[in-house]
This record gives structure tokens, sequence and C-alpha cells, in this order.
């Protein structure tokens, strides 16, 4: 219910439907999973998109299925990546980058575990694990947007 206009609306506030990235702290752990799937799906469809640009399919069902297995790996890294962090504040219970840091490791097992390859599974963990600990320090320090919005 649109409390302003009192009138019965089916539409969510903009706040419920953004995704948010600082909500990885333990509490509501399959909120924040959905979250960062989404997001993992919404990024992966921008790079199947590119990727389908660069290198074209012969026909649409190769385009078909080359779109979805890149959508379907990067919602599964944004998933056990959410997961994962979420589970370890949950175990740890603090709020800090060691938890980024496993969400972004986990993550980069599941890349290399998907190309079966230990070298590209050591080094997604590594920097993908390095990148959630310092996206969570620069949160933390309050240094500012991490990605500064547009300007027109």
């Amino acid at each position: 219910m649109n409390v302003r206009d009192r009138v019965m609306t089916l539409r969510k506030p903009p706040e419920e439907n953004s995704i948010r990235y600082d909500n990885l702290n333990g509490s509501n752990t399959a909120i924040a999973t959905y979250q960062m799937t989404k997001a993992g799906t919404i990024l992966g469809t921008a790079a199947s998109a590119c990727h389908l640009s660069l290198f074209m399919p012969k026909n649409l069902p190769e385009g078909a299925l080359r779109a979805a297995n890149i959508t379907g790996t990067f919602a599964l890294l944004g998933a056990v990546f959410g997961l994962t962090t979420n589970a370890t504040a949950t175990m740890r219970d603090k709020d800090d980058w060691v938890n980024y840091f496993a969400g972004g490791c986990a993550a980069g097992v599941m890349l290399g575990a998907k190309t079966r390859k230990i070298s590209v599974g050591t080094g997604s963990c590594v920097a993908f694990g390095l990148w959630g600990a310092f996206y969570k320090e620069w949160m933390h320090l309050e240094l500012g947007k991490f990605i500064q919005p547009p300007t027109y």
C-alpha cells in the first residue's frame, strides 16, 4: 500500500528492487545470496552479449548454449560468493574482510572446478579473495564510493 496516496499498488519501492552489496554480514543469508545471484546473472548476461558479439556463433542453438553457459557461470559465482560470505560471517560473528576473502576464494575455486584446471582455481581464489577483502576494507574505512557514479 502506498502510504502517501493511500491507494493499493503492486509496485515495490525502489530500494527493495535494488541490489545491495553491503548486507553480507550474516543476517538474511537467503536474501543476500539471491541478490548476489541476481548481480551475477546481470553481469553474466552482459558478458555473454559481449562474447557473442565478438565471436559469432554458427547458428542459433550454439549461441543460446554459449550465452546460457556464460550467464550460468556468473550466476553460480555470485551465489557461491554471497552464500560463503554470509556463512562465514554467521560462524565467526564478525563482519570484516576475512568473510569477503573466503567468499571470493570459494567463488574462484568454483571457477577452477568448472574449467577443470587447478591453476585457474588457485589464481581465481587469490584474485577474487583479494578483490573482496579490498572492497570490504575500502567500505570499512569509508573512503567513498568504490565506483563513482557518472557525472553528466
